[in-house]
This record gives structure tokens, sequence and C-alpha cells, in this order.
């Protein structure tokens, strides 16, 4: 029988860091990465996308991710997931369209770590939310709550914050499925 991969994703509101903790995590485990398919979508596209465009950037993710799977590496980092297409579709546009929560259900099961915004806001032409992260914060803590997600909390500077990325994995991974996940401060 074979063995499901351990598939680690990153999810928070932007400029928190998960692009460069993906990365360090797809290291330190020789994982393979997942990037964020929005970035080069977006980047083709340009900045002024539809809500229609999101659908799009959901199923790219989605593919990128069964690549990932496809390659038979044990450990996959994820720089973002299906979670953060959810929220950003209900946070600008009020709703969200029936296919992403389709895509959502077909995700293999995996743990999140949920980035907080404790770090400098970095500007890029893709951001879009620089006032409102601690919000964004709470929002996905709900929605990763309301999945019944197994998820940890990831704060800190720099070299810091990978250590407590580590600290919550190795955390999470300890804790019985029929127990809440350790959320580290």
């Amino acid at each position: 029988m074979a063995i499901s991969p351990q598939i680690i994703a990153i999810v928070g509101p932007e400029s928190t860091g998960k692009t460069t903790l993906a990365h360090q995590l797809a290291d330190h485990f020789d994982a393979a990465l997942v990037n964020e398919f929005s970035r080069s979508y977006l980047h083709a596209l340009g900045t002024a996308y539809q809500q229609h465009d999101l659908v799009e950037i959901a199923n790219g993710q989605f593919q990128l991710e069964r690549e990932a799977l496809a390659t038979g590496r044990t450990t996959i980092v994820c720089d973002t997931d299906l979670i953060v297409i959810k929220v950003w579709s209900e946070v600008k546009y009020g709703h969200l369209d029936d296919r992403i929560p389709l895509l959502l259900k077909q995700q293999p099961a995996r743990i999140h770590l949920l980035a907080r915004p404790d770090i400098a806001w970095e500007a890029d032409p893709l951001r879009e939310n620089p006032y409102d992260r601690d919000m964004l914060f709470e929002k996905y803590e709900r929605v990763l709550q309301e999945m019944g997600a197994s998820y940890g909390v990831v704060s800190g500077l720099g070299e810091a914050r990978f250590r407590n990325a580590l600290t919550a994995l190795h955390h999470l991974l300890e804790v019985p499925k029929d127990r809440p996940a350790a959320i580290i401060p």
C-alpha cells in the first residue's frame, strides 16, 4: 500500500513571508515545492482581473498540487492553497464561485501553517491589502477552524519565523486526530 505524502500548506494575508517560508521548508524537508499559481497567472494577465479569473487560478493551483503529488515525494510544501483563493474571493467580491468549494473538497489532507502579519508590509504590484492584514488573518483562522483543519500559527522575524514553523509542525504531527491542533503563539 502506497503511503500518502505529507502536505504542508502555508496560508495567510499578503506580505507575511509565505513564499520565503515555503522555500525554507521545502529545502529543509527536501520536499516538492508547489509555487503560488496566481503570481504567474496575474503576471501574464496583468493586474486587472475579474472574479472568473479566481476560478482559473484555483484550477491552476489545484493542478500544480496534482503534479507535485505525482513526483512521489514524501513531503510537499505549498506556498498557498485553495483556502487563500476562497478568502480572496469572499473579501474582494463578497461571494465565492461554487467551483472553488468543489475543488477544496478534492484537496488531499494537509497541515496548514497560518502566517501572522507581524512582519513589515512589502509593496508588490500584485498585493492589494496593506491595511487590513489583521482582519484577513482573523478570517483565515475562522475558515481553518470551520473546516476543522489541522493548523498552527507562525510568527516571528527572520530565522525565528522558520524555527517557529518547524516547532508548529512538530506539535501538529504529534497531536492525535481527535484533539484540536496546537496553536503556536
